[in-house]
């Protein structure tokens, strides 16, 4: 299993590899921020007695923060929230956000930093162990061995029982060291602001693959250090994504073949849901039910890779073993990271389930074929800038959308003026699905 990382300018891409096919991924924008890795120095405005609550200010904005809040040593001060806080204090808050039901993000005091093994708790005493880890050895190893502040504490993660110690107290100290330079941070400035926890380590998405992956490879030799910690194999590679490229440009379309041509799932991204529909071809030699259940398991990696949260209907076509189908999708939810509720199947032989949503979903970040986001077309430009390298001019391919996208952008003349080229072409082609292969996208061109 192997670890790839294609990071640029415009986009972050992080992918779980296995016999050339994507197990799992994540995208983001290069320059958004984790609020988990953010903390912000607030003043109290205002103590709400009724509610138990105080309205903080963070400069720009308002942000409620609740009596649950709080944390331990603060709460010590009384019962109630106005024998807690004084009007003007200043605060070092997280932000939370809002969850269901609730109207706006929330401040909380009970700071909590993540990292690959556990959560560093700063504001909170004691070692708690995740209950997925069973083994009673480990569990008193850890909570014997592990070596946590005083006035700290640590939830530790289920990959932290395949670990040793010396990588479970190093990240410990890491996250420690990370949280008392913000702290210090916070002190010497006078204004209100917020501060970006520097953790230098591996990527918290790739926590659940360390012990099972083999190899990280990746664009940037900065990865090479926390590779090398976890004993895996480091490759440098400009062009990390292109052995499942075949994968990536998949979750651009609709419709995902499956057991080769015998059937297919649509994937239809709507804004309140997502629905999806399975068919079979009036070829395919293969059963119903197999067609069924291969299609499920394809729908649920649709549903990963794709990052759809948000509630999700499923139109199996035996609706006569619709339960089933609906146990292998119980089943195929282990493989997530994010929860996932299953319901059904309902009356109609439709499976419902819910799965946590969490950022951005891949078409929301890409756009469609016809339209893509700014951020892609520039990464597409930027991945055929590497293979191509220098050259005084360019012919650029790709489909109208995307060439219309890398018009528009100011970003553009940026990269036009800092390559130095003296001729661009611009060659539109007349087709639907985007280029299996990153190239022909940018060629040199004599001038």
């Amino acid at each position: 299993m192997k670890l790839r990382m294609d990071r640029s300018e415009t986009l972050t891409i992080f992918v779980v590899e296995q016999d050339g096919k994507m197990v799992d991924l994540r995208v983001w924008e290069t320059g958004e921020t984790d609020p988990r890795y953010q903390l912000h120095s607030a003043r109290v405005k205002q103590l709400m007695p009724a509610v138990n609550g105080a309205i903080l200010g963070l400069g720009d904005r308002e942000v409620y923060l609740g009596w649950p809040d709080l944390d331990p040593e603060r709460k010590k001060r009384g019962k109630t929230i106005a024998a807690c806080l004084h009007l003007e204090e200043r605060l070092l808050v997280q932000i939370r956000r809002a969850e269901s039901g609730e109207k706006a993000d929330k401040a909380t005091l009970r700071i909590a930093i993540p990292g690959a093994l556990m959560v560093y708790l700063p504001r909170e005493s004691g070692v708690s162990i995740s209950t997925k880890i069973h083994d009673p050895k480990i569990r008193l190893n850890l909570e014997t061995n592990v070596v946590c502040p005083e006035t700290a504490g640590v939830i530790l993660r289920t990959q932290a029982a395949e670990a040793t110690l010396e990588q479970v107290n190093a990240e410990l100290e890491k996250l420690k060291n990370a949280f008392e330079a913000v702290e210090e941070q916070e002190m010497k400035t006078k204004s209100l602001r917020s501060f970006q926890v520097e953790v230098d380590s591996e990527p918290t998405f790739f926590t659940r693959w360390l012990k099972v992956a083999d190899e990280v490879i990746s664009n940037d030799l900065d990865d090479q250090a926390w590779a090398m910690a976890w004993g895996l194999k480091f490759s440098h590679e400009e062009m990390p994504l292109e052995p499942c490229w075949h994968d990536w440009i998949g979750l651009r379309k609709k419709t995902v073949s499956i057991s080769d041509q015998q059937g297919e799932i649509v994937v239809e991204e709507l804004e309140t849901l997502t629905a999806i529909d399975i068919n079979r071809k009036g070829s395919a030699k293969l059963s119903v039910a197999v067609i069924d259940k291969l299609a499920v398991r394809e729908a649920m990696r649709q549903l990963r890779l794709r990052n759809i949260g948000g509630m999700v209907v499923m139109d199996v076509i035996d609706k006569r073993g619709s339960k089933r189908t609906t146990r292998e999708v119980t089943a195929a939810r282990t493989d997530d990271s994010h929860p996932i509720k299953v319901y059904g199947p309902s009356a109609m032989g439709l499976i419902e389930l819910i799965r946590t949503k969490r950022g951005a979903s891949v078409n929301q970040l890409l756009g469609s074929v016809k339209s893509p986001t700014a951020c892609y077309a520039l990464w597409r430009l930027s991945l055929a800038l590497r293979q191509t390298g220098t050259s005084s001019g360019v012919r650029i391919q790709g489909t109208s959308g995307l060439i219309e996208q890398l018009k528009q952008v100011d970003s553009w003349k940026t990269w036009e003026t800092a390559s130095g080229w003296k001729q661009v072409v611009w060659e539109p082609l007349d087709q639907e699905e985007e280029f299996l292969r990153i190239l022909p996208f940018l060629k040199k061109i004599t001038v």
